[in-house]
């Protein structure tokens, strides 16, 4: 796995671009959200996690 998708690296990404609590709680929720569908289909979870933290970034 790449070193850019740790979640430090993630969480700085999102802090630095997500400017309101509430779209960064949303991001967290989705973590969450992510981690667990990676972890009940066997991905990883960290690479999923890090997909949910940034999914908003379009």
């Amino acid at each position: 796995m790449n070193n850019q998708y740790t979640r430090p690296a993630t969480l700085a990404l999102l802090h630095e671009f997500t400017r309101t609590d509430s779209l960064r709680r949303h991001a967290y929720a989705v973590e969450a959200a992510m981690k667990s569908a990676a972890v009940r289909t066997g991905n990883d979870e960290v690479y999923w996690s890090a997909g949910g933290l940034l999914h908003d970034f379009d």
